[in-house]
C-alpha cells in the first residue's frame, strides 16, 4: 500500500493524503501470503479492514473514472 500511496502522491497529493489509513491493510495481504506468521484476526478487525479496502477501491476507481 506505501508503493500505492507514494504513486498517488505524484499524480494527486491531496488524494494520496486522505488515503494513509489504507497502509494498515499491508499487515492483511502479508497474512494471506505468508499465513501462520501474524496474530489472529478477530470478526470486528476483518469486517473492519474489509470496509476500508472496499473504501479505498472505490475512491481509486472513482479517480480512474471507473
Amino acid at each position: 500500500m506505501a508503493i500505492l500511496l507514494d504513486s498517488l502522491g505524484g499524480l494527486d497529493g491531496e488524494f494520496a493524503q486522505e488515503l494513509p489509513p489504507a497502509e494498515t491493510l499491508t499487515v492483511y495481504g502479508v497474512q494471506v501470503r505468508y499465513p501462520g506468521d501474524g496474530p489472529e484476526v478477530d470478526r470486528e478487525e476483518a469486517e473492519q479492514a474489509l470496509n476500508l479496502a472496499k473504501d479505498v477501491a472505490t475512491g481509486i476507481s472513482a479517480k480512474l473514472g471507473r
